[in-house]
């Protein structure tokens, strides 16, 4: 009887060993997720001092304007509904609002116009952000958990569908991975997610959220690309991150006059959201920083607080450590705009929208751009900081 029992426990051993294996090699094949690493980068600190002008030569090593053209099918909506802004290595200019996406050509002209929203299979439902691969196809990302693709004349190509996701950006990393960004509502969730476009599969997930902000924000932000890192800034922290297919790392700790929040700010336990909203209504703390573009000599940002007060653009250099607060960009000699948007493109090039109701309010600079009107779409100011 007992050889028996030996001979049992042998194989139930035999069989828990294998499954273990097998467990093993199945978690093998998607990587775990790992919380972001320092690197050896120091704070970069940004005294305060009196908001000023600046040249945008002293920022803009090359820029050139983009005359939108304006008519019935490329007429944008106002700024603020624009989801997401992409320009090609060709130049082409892609511009997305919720219900469609529009591609200009380098002078300004427009190509082409995407538009299938709707709840078809081969539809979205809304477009929360894109990206554009190599081959210029484009995958859209709708509120929820589904990834759309299109060739750039607007053909389907897929539809990927994730359960339980709420994706909010992405991006191409070569011609086949995707990094997806998810939307932080969930404890216990992961915040970058490596899929393989042509399949769906999940290759890695990182960067766990032990706890989730109270008080959120949907910000319409942008991916970075520079020096081959992917760079990301946003709400609610002051931290920059490079990113790769399996790792986040702090590239830059963003530190405005020591008036960003406490780490756990936004997570306070013993405050609800409403008492959270109201603290950070009141503090002077700064706490965002939504656009941010880098290049070999200069840091350009913006950062933001509750108030107008505590909202500006600075400029850092990146060996000094020197740095300026800015408030408005000097165009030309009659013309000056305050850049509250811009959309980081890669290796320092960034696009600025100026609006025509501004421009007209400054005849001469608006003489550059004859004909233009106010319900016109906006001027693209396209610029790589030095």
């Amino acid at each position: 009887m007992f050889t028996v029992f030996i001979r049992m426990l042998r194989k139930r051993m035999r069989l828990i060993i294998c499954l273990l294996l097998l467990l093993c090699a199945c978690q093998g094949q998607e990587k775990e997720s790992v919380l972001p690493a320092v690197e050896e980068q120091e704070e970069i600190f940004i005294p305060y001092s009196k908001p000023k002008p600046i040249l945008i030569q002293d920022v803009f090593e090359e820029y050139h304007y983009v005359r939108l053209e304006t008519t019935s099918s490329a007429l944008l909506p106002a700024i603020e509904e624009i989801t997401a802004v992409h320009m090609g290595e060709d130049g082409v200019i892609y511009v997305s609002d919720t219900k469609k996406l529009f591609l200009f050509e380098p002078n300004g002209s427009l190509r082409n116009v995407i538009s299938h929203q709707g709840d078809g299979p081969e539809s979205y439902l809304s477009i929360i952000s894109f990206t554009v691969w190599p081959n210029q196809d484009i995958t859209i990302s709708q509120y929820g958990n589904d990834l759309i693709s299109y060739t750039s004349t607007g053909k389907f190509i897929s539809k990927l569908h994730f359960n339980n996701w709420m994706i909010k950006d992405l991006i191409s990393l070569n011609d086949r991975l995707l990094l997806l960004e998810m939307d932080p509502i969930y404890k216990d969730s992961t915040l970058y997610n490596l899929v393989d476009r042509n399949t769906g599969k999940i290759l890695s997930r990182y960067f766990p959220l032990r706890q989730v902000n109270k008080e959120r924000y949907f910000m319409l932000t942008q991916f970075y690309k520079y020096n081959g890192k992917i760079l990301r800034s946003g709400y609610q922290s002051n931290r920059i991150y490079a990113l790769s297919e399996d790792t986040a790392v702090i590239h830059h700790p963003i530190n405005v006059d020591n008036r960003m929040p406490p780490e756990d700010f936004w997570r306070q336990k013993d405050k609800n959201v409403s008492q959270i909203r109201q603290e950070w209504e009141h503090s002077g703390y700064i706490g965002h920083i939504p656009y941010y573009v880098e290049s070999d000599s200069l840091i350009f940002l913006r950062y933001e607080g509750h108030t107008k007060e505590l909202q500006a653009c600075a400029v850092i250099e990146k060996v000094s450590g020197r740095s300026c607060i800015v408030n408005r960009l000097v165009f030309d000699d009659f013309f000056n705009s305050e850049p509250k948007i811009l959309w980081p493109q890669q290796n320092g090039w960034c696009i600025i929208p100026l609006y025509p109701h501004e421009i007209l309010g400054n005849p001469k600079f608006a003489k550059s751009f004859p004909g233009l009107k106010e319900e016109d779409n906006p001027i693209f100011f396209i610029g790589k900081v030095k």
